[in-house]
Order: structure tokens, then C-alpha cells, then sequence
């Protein structure tokens, strides 16, 4: 009766976590989740953190940013380094706030002030579908259809598949949120551009 009673309840856990687990799709991503990952990401979204490099090669010359943010203030360390000439290096800070406002509808916008200047990016977001290829699984990123720019006074209006981004997330929390930066463009040998690092938000 005992070993009877001891299997129906490993029958009862192991049906109770396989569900919950397949639910986790960001490496980070809580491993109990209380609510659907749309749930969890509609609502907006303040930037609170970033660390990201930024490389460039361009024929000789060779540019590294490095971005790290504190809440409120964008500092920027730039290295140049051209052929054999020693390198040169540069760091500057400014204040600026990122926020980004998910709808139930699957609409967003994106929203940055910088140097007085407010830019809103807006359109329709779906989640990405697993692909083998980018090693992402179903669910784990999302895909941007932007539709319209306002930048000051000048407002642009584009069609929904012309401009299309994917976004990569490490965690998708109740109250944080971890994006990925992964990003690679390589012409040749002598010309790339490269981005790695995370952005973090927060409810």
C-alpha cells in the first residue's frame, strides 16, 4: 500500500512541474511563473539598467563603446585605436530614460528622451515562434513591427513589414525584465559591427 501511495504522489509532482517548467523560455526567466508570458509583459516598462559594448571596425580604424546606465544618467567610454597609433579614449554622460508600454491588443511604444530631444516609437508586437537556427525557443523572443516615428516635430509613418526587430529575452519576470544585446553585422574582414550586453527594465 505504501509504494502504492508513494507513486500516485510522484505521479502528482511530476505532472505538476513539467507544465510549469515548459513555461520557462528566458535563461533567467522565474521558475514558477504565476502568469502567462503575455501576462507578464504588458504593463510599461522603465529602463533602470544597461551594460552593452558596441564595436566597429572600419578598414583600420577600430571604435569600442562601452554603455552603462544608472537609472538616470548614459555613460559612454570610447576607445579608438587607428592602425598602429596609440589608442585614444574618450568618456562622456548624459541623462537619459527609456520606457517601453506592451498593450493587451499587442501594440507597443517605445519611448526616449535624450538631450531634451523625446523620440516615440510605435506599431504591433508578437511573440517569435521557436527556430532552431537562432537556438530560440517558442516564445522566448518577440518580434517588432514598427509603424510610426515621432522625433520632435517630424513624425514618420511606414508599413508594418518594412521594419522588423527581434528582441531576445534573458528573464521576463512580474517586475523585471532582461534583454538581450546580440547583435552582429560582418561586410568582410575589415568591416563588422558588433553589440553584446543586456538592457534591464523594470515595472
Amino acid at each position: 500500500m505504501k509504494s502504492i501511495i508513494k507513486f500516485l504522489l510522484f505521479a502528482i509532482i511530476a505532472t505538476t512541474i513539467i507544465p510549469v517548467s515548459s513555461c520557462k523560455k528566458g535563461a533567467n526567466d522565474p521558475a514558477l511563473p504565476f502568469s502567462s508570458r503575455k501576462g507578464r509583459l504588458e504593463g510599461t516598462w522603465k529602463l533602470s539598467a544597461n551594460t552593452y559594448t558596441v564595436s566597429t571596425i572600419n578598414g583600420n580604424i577600430v571604435t569600442t563603446r562601452d554603455y552603462s546606465f544608472d537609472g538616470t544618467n548614459q555613460k559612454v567610454t570610447t576607445v579608438i585605436k587607428i592602425g598602429n597609433a596609440a589608442s585614444q579614449t574618450t568618456t562622456n554622460s548624459y541623462t537619459y530614460s527609456e520606457t517601453w508600454e506592451f498593450t493587451k491588443d499587442n501594440t507597443y511604444t517605445m519611448t526616449t528622451v535624450q538631450g531634451g530631444q523625446t523620440d516615440i516609437e510605435s506599431g504591433s508586437w508578437a511573440f517569435a515562434g521557436k527556430d532552431k537556427s537562432a537556438g530560440l525557443k517558442n516564445k522566448e523572443a518577440i518580434i517588432l513591427h514598427a509603424t510610426k516615428y515621432v522625433s520632435g516635430n517630424t513624425t514618420t509613418t511606414i508599413g508594418a513589414t518594412d521594419n522588423t526587430v527581434t528582441v531576445v529575452f534573458d528573464e521576463l519576470g512580474k517586475s523585471q525584465l532582461v534583454v538581450l544585446r546580440d547583435e552582429s553585422y560582418v561586410e568582410d574582414a575589415t568591416h563588422s559591427n558588433t553589440t553584446k550586453g543586456t538592457n534591464t527594465y523594470t515595472k
